[in-house]
């Protein structure tokens, strides 16, 4: 709650806002503000005054229109009402952690999106039901406590919801047809509009009549402007309450369990099969950036290159990311999407990529094309809401969690297998030898063993 002197310099800056634009015309398709240029004026408004003699014009040109909505946004951006709902966010957020016995805030429930997201895609795409790895009992979450969160947020709806339909001045701005309304320093004044066009106006001005003061308008848009607030406020609330239900009341409560993990380890990751190979797939935060990965496993290729062609060359497990981003619509629900090609963020020395640290893109070969198409198509499902789009003659994305297995899939293939004749690598597989558990092996007994452990030979 705004103290009184906060209330007093609200009133005093949005004064001088409204002050500074000198006039605002309010008409029936919008709010229009004066234009100093008649090049760029959208169109001009004609006072008619009949004197004894003749009639006299005053023309003034106009440039808009703005929905009252968004000439309303503009005064709460001007007054920092946006920083209010950023204080607001942040007191909700300790309010949740008081009411969960254990701490689930808002920062759980944006990795949420991620996690529902993945825990859909292996249940699809690689045919995985996690139910079967992680035990239920162990998320340790009461539902009493999240049902006791569920119904502040109702709470804290209805007091919101109560606000917007209560503050909602809509009316009192906008004209009846043939009419236009003037706010200027001397009061709220109604005019007859005696015939107009698209581009021209023309109203009498011995018509004015006066519907209110500059103050009482002045309150009613502080009003409007807070009733922006109250909406805005209303929208996370709804996307906050609908992450609860999804993440804790539904049969599926692994979700929650795996975002603290998330949260708290900065990875997570589940046993999957790919083309016959047992390996781990999963979610890591690194630099505040989610990312999907796939691990290569372990594995042994035959040197095709140079002077140590023949012998065998054994790489230790890699994380493949793909970098993923996740987006709110305007129903409350969201949708997470890949947003870039592969890469490999850990130290890592391997034929596909540049560098053995930093951020490095893995060198697809032929495959690059493709899959920046299906990254192309992935983004314009999740932001268009296409159906699917077709990449070629036998490939067709249908989804956004379809999209990413594919783009997993296909690096997965390309580090593991993809070091072959014919292919142009950035480097031999024994020259990575040396750096990040790389190296050439030299006992055939070591040979025998790797591959008694399960460890693939692969020889191109």
């Amino acid at each position: 709650m705004a103290s009184g002197r906060e209330v007093l310099r609200l009133i005093e800056k949005a004064k001088s806002f409204l002050l500074d634009l000198n006039e605002i015309f309010f008409l029936p398709d919008g709010v229009y503000l004066v234009s100093k240029s008649k090049t760029v004026a959208n169109k001009v408004l004609i006072f008619e005054k009949m004197t004894d003699e003749e009639a006299v014009f005053n023309e003034v040109y106009l440039t808009g229109p703005l929905l009252l909505l968004e000439f309303t946004n503009i005064l709460y951006r001007y007054l920092r009402f946006d920083k209010g709902l950023k204080n607001y966010l942040r007191e909700l957020d300790e309010r949740i952690k008081d009411i969960m016995r254990r701490e689930i805030n808002t920062k759980i429930l944006d990795y949420m999106r991620y996690v529902k997201f993945f825990v859909s895609m292996l249940r699809k795409w690689f045919r995985t039901d996690i139910s079967e790895t992680v035990s239920l009992s162990e998320l340790g979450i009461e539902r009493s406590s999240v049902e006791k969160v569920l119904n502040y947020l109702q709470e804290e709806k209805t007091r919101a919801f109560s606000y917007v339909q209560r503050w909602d001045f809509t009316s009192f701005f906008l004209p009846p047809r043939e009419k236009i309304r003037v706010l200027s320093g001397e009061g709220f004044f109604e005019y007859t509009v005696s015939s107009s066009t698209p581009e021209k106006l023309i109203a009498l001005a011995d018509s004015k009549r006066f519907i209110a003061s500059f103050q009482e308008v002045l309150g009613k848009l502080l009003f409007l402007a807070a009733r922006n607030l109250e909406l805005e406020r209303l929208r996370h609330l709804m996307h906050i309450e609908k992450r609860f239900e999804e993440g804790l009341v539904s049969k599926d409560q692994l979700i929650i369990f795996l975002a603290k993990e998330l949260v708290s380890k900065g990875k997570i990751s589940l046993p999957v099969v790919v083309y016959g190979v047992k390996t781990m797939v999963g979610l890591r935060i690194a630099d505040e950036t989610v990312y999907a990965f796939i691990n290569t496993g372990e594995y042994v290729v035959k040197e095709i290159l140079g002077a140590e062609k023949g012998a065998y060359v054994y790489f230790p497990p890699v994380d493949i990311c793909v970098e993923l981003r996740a987006k709110n619509l305007p129903d409350g629900s969201y949708v997470v999407y890949p947003v870039q090609a592969p890469v490999i963020i850990d130290e890592y020395y391997h034929p596909s990529i540049r560098e053995r640290i930093g951020k490095r893109q893995v060198c697809l070969g032929d495959d690059r094309n493709f899959v920046n198409k299906i990254i192309v198509a992935a983004r314009e499902i999740a932001e268009n809401k296409k159906e699917s789009i077709q990449i070629n003659d036998e490939f067709t994305v249908i989804s956004t969690e379809h999209a990413l297995a594919e783009i997993l899939k296909k690096a997965f293939m390309v580090v593991r297998y993809g070091y072959r004749p014919g292919m142009t690598p950035y480097r031999s597989a024994a020259a990575c030898a040396g750096i990040a558990g790389v190296r050439i092996i030299k006992d055939k007994r070591e040979l025998e063993e790797l591959r008694e452990r399960g460890v693939e030979i692969i020889e191109p």
